[in-house]
Formats: structure tokens, C-alpha cells, sequence
């Protein structure tokens, strides 16, 4: 007999399959369908149980990374009607979408990831963050859905990377005392989700600088590969930066290689702070950095790197209680179809133009 918990339902669909994942997690998603079995049928028949035990609209599951700040999983189950009238409400409902809707309602509620029951006002609050605070479109949505509450439950308590919730929409004022429910599918949830973050592990492992938490060389040059042909067929601009520590041979000789480490970790952090999400970043090697800035033209990327630039010379490093300046040089390239062919031909017009900026005395931006 099969287990209720893991047993699907035939009215109930799936996140449809994006044709294009996001940039960041397109090998992710390629590595856990490379395991997908028990385990995934499994998360998904117990958000299909969830939903006929709650008499829900449907449920999310959602696993938020807090080291790298990002949803980088989630599962839903929806009922054919819920899915209908979404979809009839112009909400998309494929994969990207999805994650791009949990960070910026993670983003917009403190209670998005606790224990909470959002209602009536509440509920209103969290529709308009959605709609980019465009309140008449918020009180609609939730009208023709006759969404009347949406239960926040998470699931993994204690962990010092992961935060997983359950977001659980009905057509009735939920009860606190329904989220003790969710406890009766711990044990088999907590065993697919060992395997998620194992996936997750390898992915980070094979994909990002272990010391400033970038993506690596070779995923930096993947992704603006994609990007490249993002750009073929849409025209927009795209320009690449390549970043360079000055003198940085100097601060591991003198201070250390923590020194060093310290240099290259505030580097990451300051072109994450500064960079939006969109931007990819990547050590590329040593002391130098590859910024990847899509829609962004020539002289627009100068300028976002000149802040970045006047950010780092203003900033004091300690070594073992000596302060220290550190400044950097930029060389930025904009993609031309008709010049560069490849992602390393736009990669080495940037170091062309960074090789400029160290030749005519470092702490500049050639362009």
C-alpha cells in the first residue's frame, strides 16, 4: 500500500520546468535531476498531502541559503483551480519566477521564513510587496483568489546554513494549532532534504571560490558564456570588468597571507554589497576579479565601478594593528558582436584595458 504522505494526486501540478534556469543555480538544478528519485517524490507527495489535510489552495516548500542570501529550492503543489486562476491573474509560475518572488517577499516581511499566520491586513501587506507596492493590484489578486490566509511553517529548526519553510495558502482564516501538524512529516522530509544539501554542497564546492565565496574561474567564464548568447539574441549591452589588487604581492610579504585574505575577502564582499543580483562575479584568479554586468552599457559600468573604486580607496585595513590602504585597478570592455566571438576575446579586451590602468599608475579605470 502506498504511503499517503507519498502518494501524488492526480489534479495537483508541479512548478513547471523553467526552459532557462537562473544563472546561478542552472547546475544545481542539473546535478539533483541527475539523483531525482524516492526522495523527490517524496517532497512532492507530502506538499500534496499537506494540501488535502490543510483543504489548502495550495503549498510551498522553499529552502533559503543563508550564507550565500539566497532561495536556491523550492517545490510546490497546486490544485488545478489554484493554478488556473494564478495563471489567469497574469502570476507566472515557473521556476525563476517563483524563487524571484520568495526573495522579494523574504526581503519585504521580517515573518516571511517564522512561524506566522498572515491575514487579513497582513495578507494585503504581502500581496502589495508582490506588486511592488501597488496596492490596487494586491487587494485584487487576493480577491479573485479568495485567499483569506497564508500559513508560514518552518521546518528545520536550528540549522546554521539552511532555513526551510512551508508557506500554505487557504480559503479560511487558519488556526495556530494546524501547525503542529506539520511535524508528523519530519522524519521523512528531513531524509530528502540530506540529499538537497549534499547536492548543495557539491554544487558550491565545484562552482565557487572557497575563501571569498564567488563563483569560480571557470563558472565566471560559464556564465558569461550565457550571458554572451543572452546578448546575441536580445541586443542589449553587456560589459565585462576585470579587477585587479594593486600591490597585493606587497600586503602577503609584509603582513601575511591572512593579510592577504583579508584583502581579497573584503573584495568579495564589497563587489556583492555594491553589484546587483544580476552582476556576476567571480575570482578569477589571485588577486583579480571578473565582473560580469549585463544591460549595462560602457559608460554606466564605469561609473558603477568608480564608486566601487572610491569605496575600497577610502577604506582602512588593520594587519595585526598597522593600518593600511589598499586600492585596485579596472579595465571594462563592452561586448561587440562584430569583435568578440568567444567569452575569452571579451575577457582579454578587459585585461587589455586593466594591463593600461596598472601601466599608467594603478588606481584607475581604463575603458
Amino acid at each position: 500500500m502506498t504511503d499517503p504522505a507519498i502518494q501524488k494526486s492526480k489534479n495537483i501540478l508541479p512548478f513547471q520546468d523553467s526552459s532557462s534556469m537562473g544563472a546561478d543555480l542552472g547546475l544545481f538544478n542539473q546535478l539533483l535531476q541527475m539523483i531525482d528519485g524516492d526522495w523527490s517524490d517524496s517532497i512532492r507527495g507530502i506538499c500534496d498531502h499537506i494540501v488535502e489535510r490543510f483543504d489548502a489552495m495550495g503549498v510551498v516548500l522553499s529552502i533559503f541559503d543563508r550564507q550565500f542570501n539566497e532561495f536556491f529550492y523550492i517545490v510546490d503543489s497546486l490544485p488545478r483551480s489554484s493554478r488556473e486562476a494564478l495563471t489567469g491573474n497574469n502570476i507566472p509560475l515557473d521556476n525563476d519566477s517563483a524563487i524571484e518572488a520568495m526573495k522579494r517577499l523574504y526581503k519585504g516581511n521580517d515573518n516571511f521564513l517564522n512561524h506566522y499566520i498572515f491575514c487579513d491586513k497582513e495578507l494585503y501587506e504581502m500581496a502589495a510587496i508582490y506588486f511592488d507596492s501597488d496596492i490596487n493590484s494586491a487587494q485584487a489578486i487576493i480577491d479573485n483568489l479568495n485567499l483569506k490566509s497564508i500559513v508560514a511553517i518552518p521546518v528545520l529548526k536550528g540549522h546554521h546554513q539552511y532555513e526551510c519553510c512551508f508557506h500554505i495558502g487557504t480559503d479560511r482564516t487558519a488556526k495556530s494549532v494546524e501547525m503542529e501538524h506539520i511535524g508528523d512529516y519530519s522524519t521523512q522530509l528531513n531524509i530528502a532534504l540530506e540529499i538537497i544539501f549534499l547536492v548543495r554542497e557539491l554544487y558550491i564546492k565545484a562552482t565557487h571560490d572557497s575563501l571569498t565565496h564567488l563563483f569560480n574561474h571557470k563558472q565566471g567564464e560559464i556564465l558569461l558564456r550565457k550571458e554572451i548568447d543572452r546578448v546575441e539574441r536580445t541586443r542589449q549591452p553587456l560589459c565585462a570588468v576585470m579587477a585587479d589588487v594593486d600591490h597585493f604581492k606587497k600586503v602577503n610579504d609584509s603582513f601575511g597571507h591572512q593579510a592577504g585574505d583579508q584583502v581579497l575577502g573584503f573584495m568579495g564582499g564589497l563587489f556583492s554589497e555594491k553589484l546587483r543580483k544580476c552582476d556576476i562575479i567571480s575570482r578569477y584568479g589571485g588577486e583579480e576579479f571578473l565582473l560580469i554586468l549585463p544591460d549595462t552599457g560602457l559608460q554606466h559600468a564605469v561609473e558603477v565601478i568608480r564608486r566601487i573604486k572610491d569605496v575600497l580607496e577610502r577604506h582602512t585595513f588593520n594587519f595585526s594593528g598597522t593600518t593600511h590602504s589598499i586600492t585596485a585597478s579596472f579595465g571594462v570592455a563592452q561586448f561587440d558582436i562584430s569583435i568578440h566571438r568567444e567569452e575569452k576575446e571579451l575577457i582579454g579586451d578587459a585585461d587589455r584595458k586593466l594591463y593600461l590602468a596598472k601601466q599608467n599608475g594603478r588606481n584607475r579605470i581604463e575603458f
